[in-house]
C-alpha cells in the first residue's frame, strides 16, 4: 500500500542518492522525467494514502484533564472541543498542502492522516506543555496556550487562531450590602437637587441667624447672647433646631421675631424635605442597581474584595496592572474555583475570556455567575512547535503556512492581532532564522 509506493518513488527519485533534489538526480534521466515522476508519485501516495487512511508521524501533545472549553475528554476518553477540532481541520489543510510539495520526507511525516493525540497530565499549565516541547517528548503542543514573546524563546508559536484575554466573573445575585456600603454608598448617590438644596438651607440659616439676632438681642429674656458672635450662633441653632424639630429651648418673643421665625419653618420644609428626599432616593436606587448592574468593570474596582483564580499568571498580570488587589486565592483547578466563587467564598473570579464565558453558560451556573465589566489584557491563543536540536522543525514551514490557510478561509480572522504583533514586542529575536523567514514571507 502507501508504504510500498513511497519505498518505490524514493527508489526511483533517489537512485540511493540520500535526500538529495531532484536537481541532484542521474542526467541519464530523461529530461521533464522527472516532474512527472514526482507528480505519478505524489498522485499515487494521495490515492493509496486516502484509501489506506495511513497516520502522520508528529506526536500531537495535550492535556489529559483538559481545560474547558479547548479542551475535554468524554467517558470513552476520546478528546474533543474547539481547540481540537480546529487542529483537526489544520491538519487537514497541512495533508493538502505537503501533498501538493511533493517532499516525500514531509508526505512520510504528515502521513494521510492526523495522529492520535497524546494526553499528558498537566499540559494545562502552558510551562509544563513547553516542557515537553523542548525535552522533544512532542513536536506540537496546545491546551488553551496564550502566544507570549517570552514562550517562544523556548518554541516556534503558530499565528494567531483566536482572540482572548483576561475577564471578571461575579455573582449575578447581589450579597446584602453591609452597614458601611450602606453608608459609603449614599453620598455618591444624593443627587443635584439635594446638593442645592443643602447649601440654600446653610446660606438662609446665616441670613436669618443675624436677622433673629437683630430683632432679639434689645430683649431682657437672655436667649440671644448681646455681642456679635455670641448672638448669630444663637440665631443660627435656633435655625438648625426650628428646621427640624420645630421650636426647642430658644425662641423668640417679639411679633417681628415670630413673623421670622415662622417664615423660616416654612422655608425649611421645602428645602430639608428635598435634601432628605435626595439622600433615600440616592440610597434606594444605589442598591437596586446593585441587583443588575455589576460593581466589577475595570480591574481598579476589585481593590477591596476578595479576588480569586486557578492559574498562577493571574496573580502576576494584576500585580503589575493593579496592585491594590493584593493577594488572589489561588485555587488548584476549575471547577473548584467556580463553585468556590458561587458559594461566595470570593467575590470576583479571574479567567480567561473563553473559559468564562464557557463556564457561565452551563446550566449549574446559569444566572449565578456573569461576567463583569470587559475583558483586560487582550491575547490570542495558538499552540507551539518543538526546535529539535534547536532547530526549526522540519514541518513547521509547511504547518505555519497551514494555519494562514485555515484562518484566512474558514475561521473567522481576528483582524485586531496578527504575526506583526509578535516581531513587535521583540518575538523575532527569539525565534529561529527560518521561523524569521517564514513570518516575514508572509
Amino acid at each position: 500500500g502507501v508504504g510500498a509506493a513511497r519505498l518505490v518513488c524514493q527508489g526511483g527519485l533517489l537512485a540511493g542518492r540520500g535526500r538529495r533534489s531532484l536537481a541532484a538526480m542521474t542526467p541519464r534521466m530523461v529530461p521533464h522525467s522527472a516532474p512527472r515522476v514526482l507528480w505519478t508519485c505524489t498522485t499515487l501516495l494521495a490515492i493509496l494514502g486516502g484509501v489506506a487512511g495511513a497516520p502522520g508521524k508528529l506526536r500531537i501533545g495535550t492535556c489529559s484533564e483538559g481545560y474547558s472549553p479547548m479542551v475535554m475528554t468524554d467517558v470513552d476518553g476520546k478528546f474533543f472541543g474547539f481547540e481540537v477540532e480546529q487542529f483537526q481541520t489544520i491538519y487537514s489543510v497541512l495533508i493538502n498542502r505537503v501533498a501538493r510539495s511533493g517532499d516525500l520526507e514531509i508526505i512520510d511525516l504528515v502521513g494521510d492522516s492526523m495522529p492520535p493525540l497524546t494526553g499528558f497530565k498537566g499540559l494545562s499549565s502552558p510551562e509544563r506543555g513547553l516542557e515537553k516541547v523542548q525535552a522533544n517528548e512532542v513536536d506540537v503542543v496546545f491546551c488553551g496556550y496564550y502566544l507570549l514573546p517570552h514562550r517562544a524563546r523556548i518554541a516556534d508559536p503558530s499565528p494567531p487562531l483566536l482572540a482572548s484575554g483576561y475577564a471578571m466573573v461575579t455573582s449575578a445575585i447581589p450579597k446584602p450590602p453591609t452597614q458601611m456600603e450602606l453608608l459609603t454608598s449614599t453620598i455618591p448617590g444624593v443627587a443635584p437637587t439635594g446638593v442645592f438644596a443643602f447649601l440654600l438651607l446653610m446660606c438662609l440659616s446665616f441670613i436669618f441667624a443675624h436677622a433673629i439676632w437683630v430683632a432679639e438681642r434689645g430683649t431682657d429674656t437672655g436667649m440671644f447672647g448681646s455681642s456679635y458672635s455670641a448672638g448669630v450662633f444663637d440665631g443660627w441653632y435656633m435655625a438648625m433646631v426650628s428646621a427640624t424639630t420645630g421650636y426647642g429651648d430658644k425662641v423668640p418673643v417679639t411679633f417681628i421675631g415670630k413673623l421670622m421665625t415662622a417664615a423660616w419653618i416654612t422655608t425649611t420644609i421645602y428645602c430639608f424635605g428635598m435634601f432628605a428626599a435626595s439622600i433615600t432616593t440616592g440610597l434606594v436606587t444605589t442598591n437596586l442597581d446593585r441587583a443588575i448592574v455589576s460593581m466589577f468593570s475595570v480591574p481598579a474596582d476589585m481593590v477591596g474584595f476578595k479576588v480569586g483564580s486557578y492559574f498562577t499568571a493571574a496573580q502576576t498580570t494584576i500585580d503589575l496592572i493593579e496592585p491594590g488587589v493584593g493577594q488572589l486565592t489561588q485555587y488548584d483547578d476549575v471547577s473548584w474555583a467556580y463553585a468556590s466563587l458561587a458559594r461566595g467564598d470570593v467575590d470576583v473570579l479571574i479567567d480567561d475570556v473563553r473559559s468564562a464565558q464557557y463556564q457561565v453558560a452551563q446550566q449549574a451556573y446559569a444566572g449565578k455567575l456573569l461576567i463583569a465589566g470587559q475583558s483586560f489584557i487582550p491575547t490570542s491563543y495558538g499552540f507551539y512547535v518543538s526546535r529539535p536540536n534547536g532547530q526549526t522543525h522540519k514541518v513547521y514551514p509547511y504547518l505555519y503556512r497551514a494555519v494562514l490557510d485555515y484562518s484566512r478561509g474558514q475561521l473567522v480572522p481576528v483582524r485586531d492581532v496578527n504575526v506583526a504583533r509578535y516581531i513587535r514586542d521583540g518575538t523575532q529575536a527569539a525565534l529561529t532564522d527560518t521561523a524569521q523567514k517564514i513570518i516575514r514571507d508572509s
